[in-house]
């Protein structure tokens, strides 16, 4: 598979990743057995060939679904809930036009980086809670 680099809008309101079909054809990827779906995109719909596949940001990359769409009159993809916001920990800070993304932690990583900066462990503040 080839790397291509695609630019893409960080869409908080959409469900799925979604990319030009041609980004499929370049990085090699073979949607043709794929299941399609029907989408509304910006008012408009579009299919999408659903395909499990690599992404990357920086030095960061994952397995997600990402739909390849026919048409997709967009110079851009766009990163949504299912394949993008479920990694990461996204803050918007419109004032400052600013987008800051930082990788998500697991329920057991953030049980064990509270536990470092806590001398109370999760469950002993769950039990304190519930007496």
């Amino acid at each position: 598979m080839d790397e291509v680099l695609v630019p893409c809008l960080v869409d908080s309101g959409a469900m799925n990743t979604l990319l030009p079909g041609w980004v499929a054809a370049l990085a090699g990827i073979d949607c043709n057995a794929a299941p399609a779906k029907t989408l509304g995109v910006a008012g408009s719909a579009t299919s999408a060939r659903m395909v499990t596949t690599s992404l990357a940001i920086g030095a960061h990359s994952w397995e997600a679904e990402v739909g390849f769409c026919e048409p997709w009159p967009r110079g851009w993809g766009l990163l949504g809930q299912l394949s993008f916001f479920r990694y990461f920990l996204v803050t918007f800070r419109a004032v400052d036009f600013e987008l800051e993304i930082e990788l998500s932690l697991t329920s057991a990583e953030r049980q064990d980086a509270a536990a470092a900066r806590c001398p109370v462990t999760p469950a002993a503040f769950a039990s304190w809670f519930t007496r």
